[in-house]
C-alpha cells in the first residue's frame, strides 16, 4: 500500500512541476475519491486531491485550444500508424467537401496492378476497422493512387496512372 500512495505522490508532484510552467498561474484544487483494491481483494476508498494551475497571460498564436472532429482525429490516427515502404508511401487526409470521407492517397514507384489493387483493399479495411473499433459507421474511403513525383534537371515531373 506504501508503492501506491508513493506513486499517487510522484504523480502528483508531476503534475505541480507540468503546471508551473509560468509564473502568472492561478491554483484551484479538487478532490477525487479513487477506489482501490489490495492483493488480498479488499477494497477501500482514498481521497485524492490534486492541484491544477491555470495561466492568466493571454493565448499566443498557436496555443489557442483547439477540438479536433472526429474524422480529424481519425485521420491523425491513420498517418500516426503508417509504415514506410521502399516503393509506395500512404498518407490519410480528411476530405474538404464531405465531413464523412478519409480520402487516402497512395503514392508508388511503377508498382504492379495486382500489388495495387491488394494494397488498396488492405487500406481500405485497415480505416474501416480502426473506425468500427470508434463504432464510427459512417466512415466513408476515397483512395486515390498515384505514381510518386520525380525530379530531373531541376524541373518536377507527375507521371499518374
Amino acid at each position: 500500500m506504501k508503492r501506491f500512495y508513493t506513486i499517487v505522490c510522484i504523480l502528483l508532484t508531476i503534475l505541480l512541476f507540468v503546471f508551473i510552467g509560468n509564473l502568472y498561474i492561478t491554483k484551484t484544487t479538487q478532490a477525487v475519491s479513487v477506489v482501490i483494491k489490495d492483493m488480498d481483494g479488499n477494497s477501500r476508498i482514498v481521497n485524492v486531491s490534486t492541484q491544477l494551475y491555470k495561466r492568466d497571460l493571454p493565448l499566443v498564436e498557436g496555443d489557442e485550444l483547439y477540438t479536433p472532429s472526429k474524422l480529424e482525429w481519425l485521420v491523425l490516427t491513420l498517418n500516426s500508424r503508417r509504415v514506410h515502404h521502399s516503393n509506395y508511401k500512404i498518407y490519410y487526409e480528411a476530405s474538404r467537401h464531405d465531413s464523412n470521407k478519409v480520402i487516402v492517397n497512395i503514392r508508388h514507384d511503377d508498382l504492379p496492378l495486382e500489388k495495387l489493387e491488394r494494397l488498396n483493399q488492405d487500406v481500405q479495411i485497415g480505416v474501416f476497422l480502426l473506425a468500427k473499433s470508434y463504432r464510427w459507421n459512417w466512415v466513408k474511403v476515397d483512395v486515390i493512387i498515384k505514381k510518386k513525383m520525380t525530379c530531373l534537371n531541376g524541373t518536377l515531373t507527375f507521371n499518374l496512372t
